[in-house]
């Protein structure tokens, strides 16, 4: 048994037979491609390979959006850096 609670846009799922709660700041792959407008085969792709900071949760991949946050800053940083050294 599964139960799915959305709260302000977080994905929390309980899973009936172990009774554990994801974090509340952990988000679903379909969620996280619709936050960066990309496609879902995208985000897929990316936590195959690394390039993005996941977890295989399941079938699923889960993303902790802390750690989302700060990836997605630091890929900005890198790639607009020599327009914030002006």
């Amino acid at each position: 048994m599964k139960q799915t609670t959305r709260q302000k846009g977080e994905s929390m799922e309980r899973d009936g037979v172990r009774g554990s709660l994801l974090c509340r700041h952990a988000i679903l792959s379909r969620h996280l491609a619709m936050d960066l407008k990309l496609k879902p085969q995208t985000i897929y792709t990316w936590a195959q390979n690394g390039k993005i900071p996941a977890a295989k949760l399941g079938k699923k991949w889960g993303f902790k959006k802390p750690i989302i946050d700060k990836w997605f800053n630091q890929h900005i940083d890198v790639r607009f850096s020599e327009y914030l050294e002006l």
